[in-house]
């Protein structure tokens, strides 16, 4: 599922952590506040769904990862090449070492790491993998 956070509490009337509810559940869920939050029947789009918006077109778009855990980095790899965005996708992350595992998955998926301070030592390691530096 996409969401910005790891709960539903900022987005949704509906409470709680997204991991502890089926997708049936979280696809009944009711927008409270967002962009379009009162088109009727919008709901929470899982990856397979924001990918299929960038089929066909020249927008890129761009995955933050945000979760813990590798071990769906394969998904996102998978679903970035089922949809044939390996060279339009951009991933980002906090976490270098998911970059890493994303980059060993597939090279041709662009990368960009994010950082709080960017620094000499930030750039240079960022750069000897080819990857993008940005200040958020």
């Amino acid at each position: 599922m996409l969401n910005h956070n790891s709960t539903t509490d900022n987005m949704f009337f509906e409470m709680g952590n997204i991991a502890d509810y089926t997708l049936e559940e979280l696809k009944g869920f009711t927008y409270r506040q967002g962009v379009n939050f009162w088109q009727e029947g919008l709901q929470i789009a899982t990856l397979d769904e924001y990918l299929d918006v960038f089929v066909g077109t020249e927008t890129r778009p761009q995955i933050e990862i945000k979760a813990d855990s590798y071990d769906m980095l394969y998904t996102v790899v998978e679903s970035v090449e089922a949809k044939g965005l390996t060279e339009q996708a951009i991933v980002i992350s906090f976490d270098f070492g998911q970059l890493e595992v994303i980059h060993e998955l597939n090279p041709d998926i662009e990368l960009w790491y994010l950082i709080d301070e960017i620094t000499e030592e930030e750039i240079a390691v960022a750069a000897a993998k080819g990857w993008t530096v940005s200040l958020v």
